[in-house]
């Protein structure tokens, strides 16, 4: 079964179930507290990467703890493991990708993006052992993967060579694991919206979305995509056509790992 949709509202943050709000314990009442534009919780519900509006990197807790890690100008939407860390990058700096524990350690990241000359979203894999981004190289818009190099206790150092997966026909806005092996990203063909999906090592297959969408997020199954669009609609793809199944949505947010 999919999982419900992660969200947050002028109500609250939590799983949208019908038009009830199902809160995270801690979590939920920690987000109140911050004015978010993307969201990214860890597997256990227990922290959450988050960009705020102001365009900070912050780790938001379900102890109540907020600490703004990176305040670099132009961070793209972070990304978190299962180890604790929250991955940070400015899109205009693929290679000052860093990792920051929950203390707010930064660690940089050896070997991140060669050749990229601008990166513009990225998201880890739900097992943390593989990183994929939409970056520019050579002029052109593409989605990269590599893997990620860490030590027996988890603590990433450096990533190994990026894979080009696939050229983007436009530019990428938002990407997301839309499974275990499967990656999404919105991205446009010509002036129409249009999403990307690539089975790693497997076929890709774009199919147009709604105008105006702007937040991707998986399910437990790669036929369950979620989009957000600006103005605050969420749509679901079944069959050939995209649903709106609610409004004022403020953010779509990912949980990584999680069935529900």
């Amino acid at each position: 079964m999919s999982i419900l949709p992660l969200v947050d509202t002028a109500e609250g943050f939590g799983f949208l179930s019908g038009d009830q709000l199902e809160p995270l314990d801690g979590l939920s009442a920690t987000m109140a507290t911050v004015a978010p534009a993307a969201i990214q919780v860890a597997p256990d519900g227990d922290f959450a990467g988050v960009r705020l509006v102001d365009g900070t990197v912050a780790y938001v807790s379900a102890d109540g703890e907020v600490a703004v890690f990176d305040t670099r100008a132009g961070l793209v939407d972070p990304t978190v493991d299962p180890w604790g860390y929250t991955w940070s990058v400015p899109r205009d700096a693929p290679a000052g990708l860093a990792a920051f524990s929950r203390s707010g350690e930064r660690i940089d990241m050896t070997g991140a993006w060669p050749d990229a000359t601008q990166i513009a979203a990225m998201s880890l894999s739900r097992d943390g052992a593989r990183l994929a981004a939409v970056v520019t190289s050579g002029g052109r818009p593409a989605l990269w993967i590599a893997g990620v190099i860490r030590n027996s206790e988890g603590v990433p150092s450096a990533l190994g060579d990026p894979v080009p997966l696939t050229q983007l026909p436009g530019p990428g806005a938002a990407l997301a694991w839309l499974d275990d092996v499967s990656v999404g990203v919105l991205t446009r063909s010509g002036d129409v919206p249009a999403i990307v999906d690539l089975v790693v090592g497997g076929p890709t297959a774009t199919t147009l979305a709604p105008e105006g969408v702007t937040q991707i997020a998986g399910a437990n199954q790669a036929t369950t995509v979620r989009l957000r669009a600006a103005e605050g609609a969420l749509y679901v793809q079944r069959g050939s056509n995209w649903t709106q199944t609610a409004e004022g949505i403020l953010v779509l947010a990912t949980q990584q790992g999680l069935s529900r």
